[in-house]
Parts: structure tokens; C-alpha cells; sequence
């Protein structure tokens, strides 16, 4: 038989049947090489959206659908350093937030997302960013925020705008401690308008009489 034979003891193939072999097996190595790849590319992404969530206060969602890679490159320049969008495939998103208090953001997992993780102190700044970007662009009819979770809650857009405008920890902390430090000066100036007040109102009562 033409181009097989036994080299060793043992089946042995000829020239033409081992370059194909060889091809094939190459081919079988460079496929299992890249599924490797792609399998560890996936773990990479669900643990950076991992590292993000653990991070964020407020994360929100906006269709990909309608930006161009240079759109999604200029917004992630305009929204607050401590911020980022992450264009994610819903499958590794649900992997990422399984089990966590994100989870109820697999509700908004549909069709192609870009997500926006922000902190508390720049919850404001990076809606009021995504806002103004596609009012420029012309997107706010096809990229407005479609919703977010905080804090194990799904909101819609309305409610993600509503809480990017609620006051900070550190803005609260501010308020009361000025309402603290102000309540001395105010019990003074109370105090010290008693004498005042009382000396006016026996001179009234005074008068009165006569």
C-alpha cells in the first residue's frame, strides 16, 4: 500500500499522509492553545469586574449599541478618575456578581451594555459625565442609562439620577459637624438675649398699667 509502512516495529505513515497528520495536529494544538487563552481572557475579565464591583457604590448600564470604539474610548476620558466603563458580555457580568449583592444587576444583562462603576463621592459627577456626553453626541435617545444597582437594589434610569444627586458620606459628615460647632454660638446668643427680652417685657406690662 502506497505510502504507508512500518518504521520501528510499529505503523508508519509516508510523506504526504504525515504532512497532513502534522498539519492536523498542529491545527488540534494552536485550537486547544487559543481556547486556553480565551478560557483565562474570561477569568481575567470576571475578576476585573470583581475588583470594580468591590469598589463601587453605584454601578450603572448604558447600550453599547449606536457608540463607536472611539466613543467608548472618549467617554471613559470624561467620566471621574476614580470611575470606569467596562463594555462586559452579559455571561461574565452574571459570573461576576453570582452570589453577591449585585446580583439583581443580571436583570439588566440583556442585549450589549457598557457598565459605569463609580464610587459614592463620584456618583454625581460620572451620571452628570455619561449625561452631557450624549446630549454632545446626539445619543441621548439610543445611550441614555437604561439602569443601576445599589446596595442589592435594581433601579431604573430615573432612580439612578435620583440617587446620583443624594449628598456623599463625607458631605454629611461635613453638615453635621457645622451644625455642631454652630450650636454653642446659637445657645449664646439665646442666653444672652433672655435679660434683654424679659426687661422689655416688664417695661411693656409697665406701661400698660399706667
Amino acid at each position: 500500500m502506497e505510502g504507508v509502512g512500518f518504521v520501528g516495529g510499529s505503523l508508519g505513515l509516508g510523506s504526504r499522509s504525515g504532512e497532513v497528520a502534522a498539519r492536523c495536529g498542529r491545527t488540534t494544538v494552536n485550537m486547544a492553545a487559543k481556547a486556553d487563552e480565551n478560557r483565562k481572557r474570561r477569568v481575567e475579565i470576571v475578576d476585573k469586574v470583581k475588583e470594580q464591583l468591590d469598589k463601587s457604590t453605584l454601578a450603572f448600564a448604558l447600550p453599547l449599541q449606536g457608540y463607536t470604539v472611539k466613543e467608548v474610548s472618549n467617554l471613559r476620558d470624561v467620566i471621574p478618575e476614580n470611575s470606569s466603563a467596562l463594555a462586559v458580555k452579559n455571561t461574565l457580568l452574571k459570573r461576576a456578581i453570582a452570589d453577591s449583592t449585585w446580583e439583581v444587576a443580571g436583570d439588566l444583562a440583556k442585549g450589549s451594555n457598557l457598565w459605569i462603576f463609580t464610587d459614592e463621592t463620584d456618583m454625581k459627577g460620572a451620571v452628570e459625565a455619561v449625561k452631557k456626553f450624549n446630549k454632545d453626541n446626539k445619543k441621548e435617545e439610543t445611550n441614555g442609562i437604561s439602569g443601576g444597582v445599589m446596595e442589592n437594589t435594581l433601579y431604573d434610569s430615573a432612580g439612578v439620577e435620583a440617587l446620583s444627586k443624594l449628598p456623599s458620606k463625607q458631605d454629611l459628615y461635613q453638615k453635621i459637624a457645622i451644625a455642631i460647632n454652630s450650636v454653642p454660638t446659637k445657645l449664646g446668643r439665646s442666653i444672652n438675649s433672655v435679660p434683654t427680652k424679659v426687661g422689655r417685657a416688664i417695661k411693656l406690662a409697665t406701661e400698660e398699667e399706667s
